[in-house]
């Protein structure tokens, strides 16, 4: 009983005895963590009495395969949020796709749940479950446990991007005044001036800051790489000027790296007088690339900076701007309008 692994393999295998035979087969992963906790799952099965050992002519059904194999993966790889994001897909997905055999799930099937499903929440959440199920199929495919994957046939909804909510100058002022503590200061200059994520501000260090070169360096971004952003001279002085009281930039000699800055958030916000808006510390980020587009910057430039994956997630910062058109115009007209005063048509 236990976890091993055979000679030339890589990969983590599991030996226990089911119904008086001894059993040996493939975690199909190479991470311990992950070969334990289906290991341990199927251990609990076993103690439960509900064990049904799958040969290799048998076909697993969608709920095993995301117990055992899917959620051990999503919960090791994936950022708590996606994980979590999953397991509520998983919890509706299950009890309408739980019982079927991956093999034998057609998109029609899909349609279906798209359609009972779409009585009672909106076209985004279908969109994620759908994203759920694809993922899931698509590590099916992977472990040899299906041939294709149908959620490719279906067609996700189109989703209407959300009004988003952004400081004017003004308001961004007097957040930085209300500002009563280093941390929640550094932290909202930050994000005004970066336009970094809030757990990509809380994570950072002194060792991401190079001033020789004014760049910050972003460990383990959303995109799953390391990234670089440019730092101006207004977070630059700051940060060199600023005590280091930890190996966290946002940070205080009491309490190291803060894990959660909503505390200090609500109440500079309250202090500031910021009350008409959904004012969650994600709106730094929003105010950055809105402030950068009503300045005349390209949106191709602000989707480099703030280093969003898509063009059109930076498309709509773009009616921010409404003398953008005029300005641009005006730039014609100084290149090539030449001087009009006076000026006749010869004949």
């Amino acid at each position: 009983m236990g976890l091993f692994k055979r000679p030339g393999s890589k990969k983590w295998w599991m030996r226990f005895y089911h119904d008086g035979k001894l059993i040996a087969m493939s975690t199909k992963t190479e991470n311990e963590k992950i070969a334990k906790k289906k290991f341990d799952i199927i251990k609990g099965e076993i103690a439960k009495g509900t064990y049904k050992h799958i040969g290799q002519n048998e076909q697993i059904t969608l709920e095993r395969y995301a117990k055992e194999f899917f959620l051990p993966w999503a919960e090791t790889n994936l950022k708590p949020k996606s994980y979590h994001r999953y397991k509520v897909s998983l919890n509706q997905l299950l009890p309408f796709f739980g019982k079927s055999k991956l093999r034998k799930i057609h998109h029609r099937q899909l349609e279906k749940y798209r359609e009972t499903r779409g009585q009672s929440v909106s076209q985004t959440t279908i969109n994620r479950d759908f994203a759920c199920l694809k993922s899931l199929f698509s590590h099916a495919i992977k472990d040899n446990y299906c041939e294709e994957n149908p959620v490719k046939k279906i067609r996700f909804h189109k989703e209407a991007y959300k009004a988003f909510f952004y400081l004017t100058e003004n308001e961004a002022r007097k957040l930085l005044d209300a500002c009563d503590a280093t941390h929640i200061k550094t932290f909202v200059l930050l994000g005004l001036n970066t336009g970094m994520r809030t757990q990509e501000m809380l994570r950072l260090t002194w060792d991401d800051i190079s001033f020789e070169d004014k760049t910050i360096l972003i460990r383990d971004s959303k995109s799953g790489n390391d990234d670089n952003v440019p730092m101006n001279d207004a977070v630059s002085t700051y940060l060199t000027a600023l005590k280091r009281n930890s190996d966290f930039v946002v940070s205080s000699s009491r309490m190291g790296q803060y894990k959660d800055i909503r505390k200090a958030w609500n109440r500079v916000v309250k202090k500031a007088g910021i009350t008409d808006k959904k004012c969650t510390p994600h709106i730094l980020r929003h105010t950055f690339a809105t402030t950068l587009v009503r300045n005349g910057v390209d949106l191709l430039t602000v989707k480099e900076l703030g280093r969003w994956s898509d063009l059109k997630l930076v498309q709509r910062y773009a009616h921010v701007s409404k003398d953008h058109r005029t300005r641009v115009a005006n730039i014609l007209g100084e290149r090539f309008g030449g001087d009009t005063k006076g000026d006749t048509v010869s004949k």
